[in-house]
């Protein structure tokens, strides 16, 4: 009942008092998506994404319960929330991030949250590689097209069939991880076997009187 009234809602009343950030979600991702829904909606498809709408502003804002002057960790604890409620897998893997332990964590101000890199309202995926440097650069001034290829959301469920680019190093990442664990295994292993050795020699050379 709650997302039928959130969604019945007529949100061009926000655009009275927030025209800005209004035109902002109209160009982001949520509301590509919105459309598509509406769109499909309207040829009755029936398909998996109809299940769960696109949020418009009544899904990330509360015009009454919000309170005011929160800090910027609590900013961002509340974005997390309200983020993690669609998007799962890209918290917990952005909570394995250094970004991630920084800020929510060690609660160090300085660190990105969801709408740091992302934007509060336009909500960009960031696949492209340049609004990606764009919006490493909001926070590291020195960055090159280099950083636009590191892999925030390293969780394998969250690649896009859409995007290769992504799933051709989260492949060469899982693939290094692996050998890191084989090669843990194998040392741990050398070690056990050299310990076990060791008080074999030591037993032995009781028994012997040694």
């Amino acid at each position: 009942m709650k997302k039928d009234t959130v969604a019945s809602y007529d949100y061009k009343r926000c655009e009275a008092c927030h025209p800005e950030a209004y035109q902002r979600y109209l160009m982001g991702e949520h509301a590509k998506v919105l459309i598509k829904q509406e769109q499909d909606k309207r040829s009755g498809i029936k398909e998996a994404s109809l299940e769960r709408l696109a949020p418009r502003c009544g899904d990330c804002h509360s015009s009454h319960y919000a309170p005011s002057k929160l800090s910027r960790i609590e900013i961002g604890a509340r974005q997390i929330e309200t983020c993690g409620k669609c998007h799962k897998a890209q918290v917990m893997s952005y909570l394995k991030d250094s970004h991630g332990r920084m800020g929510v964590f060690l609660e160090k101000k300085a660190s990105a949250c969801c709408t740091d890199c992302h934007g509060a309202h336009a909500c960009e995926s960031l696949k492209d590689e340049q609004k990606a440097l764009a919006a490493c650069m909001r926070c590291h001034k020195e960055a090159t097209i280099g950083f636009a290829g590191v892999i925030i959301h390293t969780g394998s469920e969250d690649i896009s069939k859409k995007d290769p680019k992504k799933q051709a190093g989260m492949a060469v990442i899982e693939a290094v991880k692996r050998i890191s664990q084989i090669g843990i295994i194998i040392i741990l292993a050398f070690f056990a076997l050299r310990t076990f050795v060791w008080i074999l020699r030591e037993l032995h050379n009781k028994l012997r009187g040694r």
